[in-house]
């Protein structure tokens, strides 16, 4: 689908268990539905009763900065996650990009305030549309594209943890809610601020993968 990004960032795991480790079993039950005038099954249906009892729910997520940060509007590498008009040239285009950055950091506030994020960081958070390169990569292709700068990306992870703190299964008769979230900032790359927890007041130097095709010139 076209606007549907191929590299998520946010890649989710989960299974179920009883409290002992043991996987919830799935009972096949048969529904008779009718039966003819001789007392014989007319038909039938085959439904799954699973089994709840002391259920334990236990889910790992991962939030890949780099795929976060970024919003691919280049396709030449397969990972396109907006579409605009391919000529460029045409001002209804940069139009249409120019839109597209305000509702887009309009929306990165309004989940920034939701979280806790103090006004001096929400009015911080800001997007560039420029090309872009990814320094060390195999192909050094520039990429055109959207950067979040660092508290936009903070304002989705937070986001993120406000939804699995609060997320909820309802299933049959049966609720499931989160009863704790461990959050573990790891990187391959040198950042300061990641032993901290994660609140709205401290915005953590999150590793930037990309730097604009300019920089890159200027750095060269």
């Amino acid at each position: 689908e076209d606007g549907k990004k191929e590299s998520n960032s946010l890649f989710y795991q989960d299974t179920w268990g009883n409290q002992i480790g043991e996987p919830n079993a799935n009972e096949v039950m048969v529904n008779h539905l009718a039966v003819d005038e001789d007392g014989k099954k007319e038909s039938n249906s085959l439904f799954y009763q699973d089994t709840w009892g002391n259920t334990c729910y236990d889910g790992l997520a991962v939030l890949s900065i780099e795929n976060l940060q970024f919003i691919a509007m280049d396709n030449r590498l397969g990972h396109q996650s907006v579409r605009f008009n391919q000529n460029a040239k045409k001002p209804s285009v940069k139009e249409d990009i120019e839109d597209f950055l305000i509702t887009l950091i309009g929306n990165l506030k309004k989940i920034a305030e939701q979280c806790g994020m103090s006004q001096e960081n929400i009015e911080k958070i800001s997007a560039t549309h420029d090309l872009f390169i990814k320094p060390g990569s195999l192909f050094t292709y520039p990429e055109e594209g959207i950067l979040l700068n660092n508290e936009a990306i903070h304002a989705l992870v937070l986001e993120t943890q406000r939804r699995l703190n609060s997320f909820s299964i309802i299933k049959s008769k049966g609720f499931v809610r989160t009863e704790n979230v461990v959050t573990n900032l790891t990187t391959e790359f040198q950042c300061s601020g990641l032993d901290m927890p994660l609140t709205g007041d401290i915005v953590p130097d999150y590793a930037c993968f990309y730097v604009s095709q300019e920089r890159q010139a200027q750095e060269a």
